[in-house]
């Protein structure tokens, strides 16, 4: 009878352990977190690959921002030719497409398409540290 309750026990405590991630080898630890900072933007990984892959790789899609802030809707100020980007961000269409820019610090940040944060632009946006390029002929800048 002892050794019934021994094998009772011993079930219900491999079933809960492997419940609590200990069974399918996957590298996700529910108590594991990880702060990490890139470009200015704060990242909450929940996973070690995911903090490696982030640390390393700088591929931090697999965290969460922790402040994932507004979302760029200004316009570009545009001429004959030209767009003026701002340091808060603005969208601009250029060639037939849309592009979101950011100035930060002396570079020119831009990500293709709309609905970006300033924090996301900066962090995965192409880098043009002259502050301006000329996509098509038109000559997109810092203003």
């Amino acid at each position: 009878m002892l050794s019934k309750i021994k094998l009772a026990t011993a079930a219900l405590l491999l079933g809960a352990l492997t419940a609590c991630g200990g069974g399918d080898g996957d590298d996700f630890n529910s108590s594991f977190s990880k702060t990490i900072t890139k470009n200015g933007v704060t990242y909450v990984c929940k996973s070690q690959s995911a903090a490696n892959a982030c640390e390393n790789n700088n591929d931090c899609t697999a965290c969460e921002t922790s402040t994932p802030g507004v979302v760029i809707t200004a316009q570009c100020v545009t001429g004959a030719g030209t767009v003026k980007a701002t340091e808060n961000g603005c969208i601009a269409t250029i060639s037939n497409g849309q592009q979101t820019s950011v100035c930060s610090g002396t570079a020119l940040k831009m990500l293709t398409g709309i609905g970006h944060t300033k924090q996301k632009v900066i962090a995965e946006g192409a880098t043009f540290s002259a502050g301006s390029v000329v996509l098509n002929g038109i000559k997109v800048s810092c203003s």
